[in-house]
């Protein structure tokens, strides 16, 4: 009996400064980015179903001395993106589009649109002019513009190359995914998400945002000196 008590005392101690070293670590190594201002937000190591790190580091918003907490929702900005794909992949699965399907057979008000694929715009092998890269960018950022409205906007716009010619990221084509994503399921691009993703996976503090928006817990995002680009556009907007 002896002998398998200290085998167990062993194990836990062992057990107990691995944790305490892998905390030490972890706790340096992304404050070193905290410090510098290179970082604000929450970590969360796990194995399996145990928890193995969590803690939370910087501002939330630095304005009122609001630290981040576990509780602390953040713009996951292109994080988005999978939750889109994964929201048109849902809509195949249930025979309601294809990805080999044209954009123009769910849009049809798009006459350019015919000869580009979901699966190209999935993939950002579209062709569209990036939203960043349209002429009237800035004033389309200023307004608070349906997606309907912002699809438009980009459909304006010539091809930048031949539809699967190219591959080039595209904020675009995945601004137009979420549109397709609401006229074929005929609800919101947000209310769509919350139903067949975040609610069956119980991604209860994860949702779509607005800019108008009075969010609890929300974080304010804050960019490194002279970053001019604001990404408050469809397809990156989600909260997490």
């Amino acid at each position: 009996m002896k002998v398998f008590s200290l085998v167990f005392i062993c194990l836990a101690l062992a057990s107990c400064i691995f944790a305490s070293t892998l905390n030490e670590k972890i706790n340096f190594y992304v404050s070193s980015y905290t410090n510098t201002n290179d970082f604000s937000g929450c970590v969360l190591v796990k194995k399996g179903t145990d928890n193995l790190f969590s803690n939370c580091f910087g501002k939330a918003n630095f304005e009122f001395d609001v630290a981040n907490t576990p509780a602390t929702k953040f713009k996951i900005g292109s994080v988005s993106k999978q939750f889109t794909a994964a929201g048109i992949l849902l809509l195949e699965e249930k025979a309601l589009l294809k990805t080999e399907d044209s954009v123009a057979k769910h849009l049809p008000e798009y006459e350019n649109a015919k000869k580009t694929t979901i699966h190209q715009l999935l993939t950002h092998t579209s062709g569209l002019t990036d939203i960043y890269s349209l002429p009237n960018f800035r004033e389309i950022n200023r307004k608070s513009l349906s997606l309907r409205e912002v699809t438009d906007e980009i459909f304006k716009n010539n091809l930048i190359s031949k539809p699967g010619e190219t591959y080039a990221y595209s904020n675009s084509g995945y601004t137009v995914l979420a549109r397709i994503i609401e006229k074929v399921s005929g609800k919101t691009y947000g209310e769509f998400l919350t139903e067949n993703i975040f609610k069956p996976l119980k991604m209860n503090s994860t949702g779509d945002y607005f800019d108008n928006l009075v969010e609890e817990n929300l974080a304010v995002g804050y960019d490194p000196k002279g970053y001019e680009k604001s990404k408050h556009l469809y397809g990156e907007h989600l909260i997490d």
